[in-house]
């Protein structure tokens, strides 16, 4: 007895419509249709696209014009309107992107594959497909290479994917496309938030809210004072860090055992967006958290965790008893005469990044120094003032949080989406 739903059929990539066919790529569409050849005008011009320029559907740098003499040897795939770029370099970032529209000459890097549909298949559905789970399943058993993985031409033409009749696919693809113009909207509209967040920093912790007056309101700074860190509010201090901490240190060294439950094992790598990302964590057993560690490594509420390796610079609150931090991470615990979340915020904002990382060392791997950090100067307003800058700064995180949460829940409808879309488990009327 099958348990095959009536309509449909089996294929290579599982139970799809028996309207439907599963095709090669190139059986849809001309695989890098067209390259420049050594007998190109040395003066022609155009945009170039690099393997850089592209991030998830986006790009993300302003592309370079230049001539054939001056392009490096890998700009060579044309790029016509409505085309697909999908990076064979690295293909499960899935920095793919479709070129709506070509203005002027546009020339890819060999680190692409160029995809162009033929009149019977959509272009927008051919981009949405080389997204789904069936496509990404087969392009990870085709890459070879551990510092450069990647994948070849002859390998896109012969991806699998769905290929329903062509008014079908434009529904689809309709779909899915509106679903990524609000992602896209959302998405701009995080930019604009930290950018408007990164420049409200920079004057709040230069310029200050002001004071309170008799009445409860807040009058602007009047008197400034020229200072090591530039022109402040009078009022302000000006101290080393380790002034405001009660204890600064780094986590273990040694190795701890792993366990599938117990206590959180926190690493540069799982702190993100200011947060803890417990998710990823691994965790060691209660006993090595009680027995193996020392003081140093085991965070309290309050604490202040700073990324010291690796990616630099990174913050996060504590907000739970029982984790533990590597040698990676750096501790700070404020004291009292601080407000934590304003030296958490202080620490976030550009003047004091910039200032960490210049002071950072090392080769291959960049290290924060916390003896350099513990004596490094910051401008501190009185507590009052350090809790309103708190309060205006946080209002701007919720609507970036409430931003990117949505952009979060929409990506996942998207997911649901797609493999139900994209394999007929979901069926579109046109």
């Amino acid at each position: 007895m099958s348990d095959l739903a009536e309509g449909y059929k089996y294929s290579q990539i599982g139970p799809v419509p028996e309207t439907w066919e599963v095709c090669r790529l190139s059986d849809c569409a001309v695989i890098d249709k067209q390259s420049l050849s050594n007998s190109t005008p040395a003066d022609f011009s155009f945009e170039y696209i690099s393997l850089g320029d592209v991030e998830k559907g986006r790009i993300v740098n302003e592309l370079p014009k230049m001539t054939f003499s001056e392009s490096p040897s890998r700009a060579r795939k044309s790029v016509s309107s409505g085309d697909i770029l999908l990076a064979t370099v690295r293909p499960n970032l899935k920095n793919f992107i479709r070129i709506k529209s070509v203005d002027s000459p546009l020339v890819a890097s060999t680190g692409y594959s160029v995809i162009s549909a033929n009149d019977d298949n959509d272009g927008e559905f051919l981009y949405q497909s080389i997204y789904s789970d069936h496509v990404t399943d087969q392009i990870e058993s085709l890459v070879v290479g551990s510092n450069y993985p990647a994948i070849n031409s002859s390998d896109v033409k012969n991806l699998l994917i769905t290929c329903p009749p062509l008014p079908e696919q434009k529904k689809i693809a309709s779909i899915l496309s509106a679903v990524d113009n609000k992602l896209d909207l959302i998405a701009r509209k995080i930019t604009a938030t930290r950018t408007l967040k990164k420049g409200l920093m920079q004057r709040l912790f230069s310029q200050g809210v002001g004071t309170r007056n008799a009445d409860g309101h807040w009058q602007p700074h009047t008197e400034f004072k020229d200072s090591e860190l530039g022109r402040i509010p009078a009022g302000w201090e000006i101290k080393p860090l380790g002034d405001f901490l009660s204890l600064i240190t780094y986590g273990f060294t040694n190795p701890m055992p792993t366990a599938d439950e117990g206590i959180l094992m926190v690493t540069a790598a799982n702190i993100n967006n200011g947060r803890i990302d417990t998710a990823n964590a691994r965790r060691t057993t209660e006993e090595a958290f009680c027995n193996l560690l020392t003081d140093k490594s085991r965070p309290i509420q309050g604490d202040i965790l700073l990324t010291k390796d690796g990616s630099l610079g990174r913050l996060a609150l504590v907000d739970s008893e029982k984790l533990c931090i590597n040698q990676s991470v750096a501790l700070l615990r404020p004291k009292q005469n601080v407000e934590t979340q304003f030296l958490k915020l202080l620490l976030e904002s550009p003047t004091y990044q910039r200032k960490m990382l210049d002071d950072a060392g090392g080769s291959t791997i960049k290290h924060i120094y916390i003896t350099k950090v513990d004596k490094m100067l910051i401008a501190c307003p009185l507590i009052e003032e350090q809790v309103k800058i708190v309060g205006i700064l946080s209002t701007m995180n919720r609507k970036l949080d409430q931003a990117i949460a949505k952009k979060s829940q929409l990506q996942i409808l998207k997911k649901g989406l797609m493999q139900k879309l994209l394999t007929g488990q979901l069926r579109v009327k046109v």
